[in-house]
């Protein structure tokens, strides 16, 4: 199902994330920007079914989205 992470997400979301990692039925990804985070958790649904249609039963269950550097900046 992963194959076709690129192709589901699209050209921009895909090349803005780290290679997602499977976590058991949750599958994680990591972007350094916060509006990709946005995009990827507003459409998750959408994402899980098409990902899970392809697998042909369901492999996963959730996304999980962390933004990578999300840390404050110390002046």
């Amino acid at each position: 199902a992963l194959s076709y992470w690129k192709e589901i997400v699209g050209e921009e979301l895909s090349t803005s994330c780290g290679k997602p990692v499977v976590r058991g039925d949750v599958l994680q990804v990591t972007t350094g920007k916060p509006g990709v985070a946005m995009e990827l958790r507003f459409r998750s649904r959408q994402i899980l079914q098409s990902l899970n249609q392809r697998a042909g039963s369901i492999v996963f269950r959730r996304i999980e989205v962390k933004i990578a550097g999300g840390g404050r900046r110390k002046d």
